[in-house]
């Protein structure tokens, strides 16, 4: 399979999946994760796809509403959410240690 063939599947399967892994791209295409990550920098290069770490994922929304993320953005998601429920939580602790 040449570089473009490659190209076109890893694109085929981000359009049904939110993430793959070097080490799946490798098995499906048959190819050595050296040449999978080769690819996967070209196509995010070009903006087609988001180099994430252990893989790639959509550049762009899909059919699946949840995308992966680069680490950057990823830090700093849910982060009200998730210290409101850790205030709940400590609430629910402290009205335990009462009881």
């Amino acid at each position: 399979m040449n570089e473009l063939e490659r190209e076109q599947t890893i694109k085929d399967y981000l359009e049904e999946h939110t993430f793959a892994s070097v080490k799946d791209l490798s098995q499906i295409l048959d190819a050595s994760d050296a040449t999978i990550r080769r690819d996967i920098s070209k196509l995010d290069e070009k903006g087609l796809v988001l180099k994430v770490f252990g893989g790639v994922a959509p550049a762009i929304e899909t059919k699946n509403d949840r995308i992966a993320k680069p680490f950057s953005e990823n830090r700093v998601r849910n982060v009200e959410k998730n210290s409101q429920s850790h205030k709940m939580r400590q609430n629910y602790v402290k009205m335990a240690i009462r009881l």
